[in-house]
Formats: structure tokens, C-alpha cells, sequence
């Protein structure tokens, strides 16, 4: 089972529809992994990520994704310890 889906797994398990939302959650998965970004809550970069991504990061889906893309960066750095 690969990342995606993974995440498609764990979108979907909240009742939300990851097949109409896929872009959007990806969006702010991959911004969570951003140098930026890492390790900070999307509130403390809301400017930030308002600049490099507009009304979406606004949407439900890109905070979700942001959320699990924290998770998943915090996963991958306690695996490499």
C-alpha cells in the first residue's frame, strides 16, 4: 500500500471524499513538507501560505492534507533516528 493510498484510506475513514478532494489535500500535504513549513501549524504560516497558494488554503481538504503532511514529516524524522 503506497502513500497515497494511505491517505486515501485515512481521508475517506473521516467521511470526507478524497477522489473530489485529492488536489486540494495534496496541495497542503506537500506544503507541510515544505523547509518552510516544517514542524509549524498552518495558523503560525497562514500569511505565508495564503502567498504560495492562494483560496485554497483556506479549504477544509488543504488543512487536512497540511495536518497529515506534519504527521507524516514527523513520522519519517523519528524513523531516522
Amino acid at each position: 500500500m503506497g502513500l497515497r493510498d494511505a491517505e486515501r484510506e485515512h481521508y475517506d475513514g473521516y467521511g470526507h471524499n478524497f477522489s473530489s478532494n485529492e488536489a486540494t489535500y495534496r496541495k497542503g500535504f506537500e506544503a507541510a513538507l515544505h523547509k518552510e513549513f516544517r514542524g509549524k501549524t498552518a495558523r503560525e504560516c497562514v500569511d505565508k501560505l495564503r502567498e504560495m497558494y492562494g483560496q485554497c488554503c483556506e479549504d477544509d481538504a488543504f488543512h487536512h492534507g497540511y495536518n497529515r503532511g506534519q504527521e507524516y514529516h514527523e513520522h519519517l524524522q523519528n524513523r531516522d533516528r
